[in-house]
């Protein structure tokens, strides 16, 4: 393994192929949900015809909203990040050991996690997820008042509804992104602590996407027990390498 050659440093977690299906999962859930939200305003429902005059029944409407926010989005995604941050987690133990030459075995499933680390990861993932669906929520029901107070159609509501959906499908992206390193970079360097390393190096990956900050850091190293938080940002793609002291002669 070369880990200054140009493929290493594109990727070197090799994480790119788990973070495209999170993604992609994600998307696809929040892509699920596009037309009923849509169809809360739509122009043969009732609230259609409380749009155009009468009294918004707002209980009801938060009641469906949320409902088909956590039918559609939060359970299923939830259950999607708990598996891919449990492998995510695993793979990062079986990279840390090839990186240290270790013969790896091809089903990670069989790689020791800490319990207490994949609980944490999850609860992050799951803050992520409610944090999207609560902010779906909110701007929904602001694009229906506010349409509303305009006098606004129906069909105008749904549009900026469907709007609102795009800009969740950004958000599902960062966080795909962002916590599949974190397991990542976690299952890591705990493989790192087991097999004795007490030092790692901090390895940006190069592209012309990477940060001045994240190209600043690397080749750093730290202690492993007092190092930086990484990922160091949403989107940062960076991983931690183990530092290994030459065999004496």
């Amino acid at each position: 393994m070369n880990k200054n050659s140009r493929s290493f440093r594109r990727d070197p977690s090799l994480m790119a192929g788990r973070i495209k299906r999170f993604e992609k999962a994600l998307i696809g859930l929040i892509e699920d949900a596009r037309e009923p939200l849509e169809s809360l305003v739509d122009v043969n429902k009732q609230l259609s015809r409380e749009l155009e005059g009468i009294d918004l029944n707002t209980t009801l409407l938060m009641f469906n909203l949320q409902k088909i926010l956590t039918d559609r989005i939060l359970n299923p995604g939830l259950r999607v990040a708990d598996e891919v941050v449990t492998q995510t987690y695993k793979a990062g133990g079986a990279r840390a050991d090839t990186f240290m030459g270790v013969s790896v075995n091809a089903n990670i499933g069989n790689m020791p996690a800490d319990k207490r680390a994949l609980s944490v990861l999850k609860a992050r993932s799951l803050t992520g997820l409610q944090g999207i669906t609560d902010e779906m929520s909110k701007s929904i029901m602001q694009e229906i008042t506010d349409g509303m107070l305009r006098g606004d159609s129906p069909r105008d509501v749904a549009k900026a509804i469907s709007e609102r959906v795009d800009i969740s499908q950004s958000r599902s992206q960062v966080l795909a992104r962002t916590e599949t390193m974190k397991a990542y970079n976690s299952g890591a360097t705990n493989r790192f602590k087991q097999r004795g390393v007490d030092e790692q190096e901090w390895c940006a990956a190069a592209s012309e996407r990477t940060c001045t900050y994240c190209n600043s850091m690397d080749g750093r190293k730290f202690p492993i027990d007092d190092s930086p938080d990484m990922p160091a940002h949403p989107n940062c793609r960076c991983c931690w390498l183990p530092v290994i002291a030459p065999l004496e002669a």
